[in-house]
């Protein structure tokens, strides 16, 4: 079935039938909201309902079982990313360290890598604490995506081509974000070898 794309917020809300016609409307845009549907009734359905829905917003629990080491801070957000393949499907997903809830999950989107799904998942998790105020830490095992963050900049060899034009309009979104706020938090590289898997961890490893 014929993907349908649904803009929230955007230049000009609405359902468009291509990627072109949506990334017109969301390109640069700040504080974009949209999202990819597999039915035009699916997209109507969400259209209708709003982004508190669909962007963001999933409230998926993880493990409560969790144990964390005591230099592990809890008023903090675990990030992580799934990516199928070296360039196949990427999701990536945040998960509130105080009460293990997720607090937000992207995607998957067809083509991506796992520095870029890290990369957009710190960001996603610094618009996150500045709109809420909440948490002090982002934890993320990619060293390379909190190399990008700090540097304001994705030195991706993604290609840009039909297949990845969605997630290039995402990493200059980020990019752009990233170069007109400020943020106070930390980003911390999760100590994979001593403290086990991050929580956000999709466990496909």
């Amino acid at each position: 079935m014929k993907k349908k794309y649904v803009v929230w917020v955007g230049r000009k809300i609405g359902i468009y039938d291509t990627w072109e016609e949506c990334q017109a409307q969301v390109n640069g845009y700040k504080d974009s909201r949209y999202m990819k549907f597999s039915s035009q009734e699916a997209a109507e359905a969400a259209f209708r309902e709003g982004p508190d829905n669909y962007w963001g917003s999933k409230k998926a629990t993880v493990s409560t079982s969790i144990k964390y080491p005591d230099e592990v801070q809890k008023n903090s957000i675990a990030v992580d990313v799934g990516c199928r393949g070296a360039h196949g499907p990427m999701e990536f997903r945040g998960i509130d360290l105080i009460d293990n809830k997720m607090i937000f999950e992207y995607g998957p989107y067809d083509v991506g890598t796992s520095n870029i799904g890290e990369f957009l998942a710190i960001i996603e998790g610094l618009k996150y604490i500045a709109k809420t105020g909440k948490h002090s830490i982002i934890y993320s095992d990619s060293k390379v995506a909190i190399g990008w963050v700090r540097k304001k900049e994705c030195n991706t060899t993604l290609e840009d081509n039909d297949k990845t034009m969605e997630i290039h309009a995402m990493i200059d979104s980020g990019l752009n974000w990233l170069r007109n706020n400020k943020y106070s938090c930390k980003i911390v590289k999760w100590n994979t070898a001593k403290w086990g898997e991050i929580p956000a961890d999709y466990g496909r490893k």
